[in-house]
């Protein structure tokens, strides 16, 4: 009976992660490129070939590891890629090995299936293929995926600090430290990680390894922060960072929260961002499953999680500047909170019910031992609490399936869309060269495409073609609107996608002065 649980127990398993390696790999070659995505991957190639001058508003380690990659599998984003969804793939796999001891193989495998199989989308409309948004953050190489696992890898190894005997646990005090310092140098968001560690052993009362294991890990994360930033010159490029994000922080950033655009992102913008990308079902799953391991029971393993990503929140929620994939850093350890929350859910549901039927049990026994005969005929009263918790479980993991089939799907239809084709389509319409004039359209949607031949800004000069998108942070200038209004016979007019698209009829050039625009053939 047991090595056929166990059959099951790693079967599950072994489908939970086949599709995973799916999930994370297929079609990667046909999402569009990011503007961030392309000058990390631009950095890394720089960074081991010697020069190490670029991007240095953010720490090296994800870096290294993407120009590596380049090296070994070809340059581009395809092979960078690549590392971020390994990234993914050994992230699950270490929240699976963590939580298998302290929720159970059931427990940690839902974990990881929601780590692995659920959406985390870098955008709107990620659902539909035309959007060009990733359905996945780490789908595209940011520097997130790269950091997230190695900030999971710390809080896992101070788990084990924590729960292991003899001197084997300084190791894992070290390689907890270790894995700060790669987090933390792959994006300084991850310094927030440091708490939940420090709370360890306080939570366990071990406050000689608060001190010995805790000196150990410092010096680890110390030392790999050093080795890491080495090449770069460590007081330079960190005063440069700091300064950096500073400014940064200081002017803002532009956002688009649903059709209200702020300069400085509001407290909530990472929730809503992460409402928009996870989808309302899946945020359903997370705040039930978060809140059941609150309330049911709140113990050590509740609380490292909580103290994992609470700072991290408050952090973001600071920040005047917050981008749609900013929280990703705080996800696996909501989702794994969750996952305790659902488990503990099961565990009740089962207990109440067995609890109801040894109740009867005794009761029926009691009867016969007193030579009172039992009431065959009349039914035993449902046991309520127990039906209704496993009814509640049964939802919340088919749910979970749902946001599951929903992101395989996007996966499947991932494709080429909007600027990624836009060039082949404007040959088709007999426009080969020219500059093209992009209105609504943000510069980092565009650039990777037409760095070179693009432009967002009406200045003087010959346009081969006008693009419109759909950024509300970019309003259309009055007299482009009013050109394409008054010129619409003298104009073809296309979409690609979200994107529309005018070039002159039968040929010729936009020609911009001051805020005219005429057509020369």
């Amino acid at each position: 009976m047991r090595r056929r649980s166990g059959l099951v127990q790693w079967s599950a398993f072994g489908a939970v992660a086949l599709l995973a390696v799916w999930t994370c790999c297929w079609h990667l070659g046909r999402q569009g490129i990011n503007v961030d995505e392309l000058v990390y991957v631009q950095a890394g190639w720089e960074y081991v070939h010697g020069t190490v001058t670029a991007n240095l508003e953010h720490p090296p380690t994800a870096k290294y590891l993407y120009g590596l990659a380049q090296v070994l599998f070809g340059q581009g984003v395809h092979a960078p890629r690549l590392v971020a969804a390994a990234a993914v793939l050994l992230t699950g796999l270490v929240l699976f090995v963590w939580l298998r001891r302290p929720v159970g193989h059931w427990g940690a495998l839902f974990a990881a299936g929601l780590w692995w199989l659920t959406p985390r989308a870098a955008g709107l409309d990620a659902f539909d293929p035309a959007s060009a948004t990733p359905v996945r953050v780490d789908r595209i190489a940011l520097l997130e995926p790269v950091m997230v696992l190695f900030a999971v890898v710390a809080i896992a190894a101070g788990w084990a600090w924590m729960t292991t005997d003899g001197r084997r646990r300084w190791w894992w005090a070290g390689l907890a430290g270790t894995a700060l310092g790669l987090a933390v140098t792959s994006k300084v968001t991850a310094a927030f990680v440091v708490l939940a560690i420090v709370l360890l052993p306080v939570l366990f009362r071990r406050w000689w390894d608060l001190l010995t294991g805790g000196a150990i890990a410092a010096v680890s994360a110390i030392v790999t922060f050093c080795l890491a930033y080495a090449p770069l010159g460590l007081v330079s490029a960190v005063s440069y960072m700091i300064a950096f994000q500073t400014r940064h922080d200081d002017g803002g950033h532009l956002v688009d929260l649903g059709g209200t655009t702020y300069r400085f992102a509001p407290w909530w913008t990472q929730f809503w961002w992460a409402t928009q990308g996870t989808g309302p079902v899946l945020v359903a799953v997370v705040l039930v499953g978060a809140v059941a391991a609150v309330v049911v029971r709140p113990d050590r393993l509740v609380l490292t999680l909580v103290a994992a990503f609470v700072p991290l929140m408050v952090f973001l929620a600071l920040s005047t500047v917050s981008l749609p994939h900013y929280y990703d850093a705080w996800m696996p350890f909501v989702l794994a909170l969750a996952a305790v929350g659902w488990t503990r859910l099961g565990v009740l549901a089962r207990d109440e019910l067995a609890r109801r039927r040894a109740g009867r049990r005794d009761g029926s026994g009691a009867r016969r031992r007193a030579g009172r005969p039992g009431r065959p005929g009349r039914p035993g009263r449902v046991p309520v609490l127990g039906v209704a918790l496993v009814a509640l479980v049964a939802a919340g993991v088919v749910a979970s399936a749902s946001t599951t089939a929903a992101l395989a799907v996007a996966v499947a239809h991932v494709r080429p869309a909007g600027i990624a084709v836009l060039d082949t389509e404007l040959r088709a319409h007999g426009v080969d060269g020219g500059t093209i004039l992009f209105t609504s359209y943000g510069a980092p949607a565009w650039r990777p495409y037409f760095a070179q031949r693009g432009s967002d800004v009406l200045v003087d000069g010959r346009y081969a073609a006008i693009v419109q998108g759909t950024d509300g942070r970019f309003p259309v200038p009055a007299a482009v609107r009013a050109f394409t209004q008054d010129e619409a016979d003298a104009l073809e007019s296309f979409r690609v996608d979200d994107l529309r698209v005018w070039v002159p009829r039968g040929g010729g050039d936009v020609v911009v002065s001051g805020s005219t625009l005429t057509i020369e053939r």
